[in-house]
């Protein structure tokens, strides 16, 4: 048997972040409209230049390359390699890894909501690629 369970007067459309206007994804600017403690145990904890450096260590060394694939290509670089046949995977990774961080110092599971709203602002503020 089957139920069936009605929603009445629901509204499809409503977004509280917008405003009830689903025109336009919301913009997040990282000092004014979303503020979190993490953002500040990672801005304390990670320079810009620490997170560069987790980037080249990660597309060098991840499993983002295809070697053969490179070798035949005629790409001696990984960076220039990883620019043309690169997914985002590397950028994913050390985000995915400094989060995990925060959390894990701090014993704070993230909502999904905090978790995006901080991964897009790293990749705003620490000017990580967001393929």
């Amino acid at each position: 048997m089957r139920h069936i369970k009605k929603f009445e007067n629901f509204d499809t459309n409503h977004n509280p972040i917008l405003d009830n206007d689903n025109s336009e994804t919301p913009k997040i600017n990282s000092e004014e409209e979303f503020k979190h403690p993490a953002m500040d145990y990672i801005m304390s904890k990670y320079s810009k230049d620490d997170v560069i450096e987790m980037l080249d260590e990660e597309i060098a060394g991840g499993n983002w390359i295809d070697r053969d694939q490179m070798e035949d290509e005629g790409i001696d670089d990984e960076h220039e390699y990883y620019q043309e046949y690169g997914r985002g995977e590397a950028e994913d990774a050390i985000v995915s890894e400094i989060i995990t961080d925060y959390q894990t110092a701090n014993n704070d599971i993230l909502s999904t909501d905090d978790y995006c709203s901080i991964s897009d602002w790293i990749h705003e503020y620490y000017e990580v690629p967001n393929r």
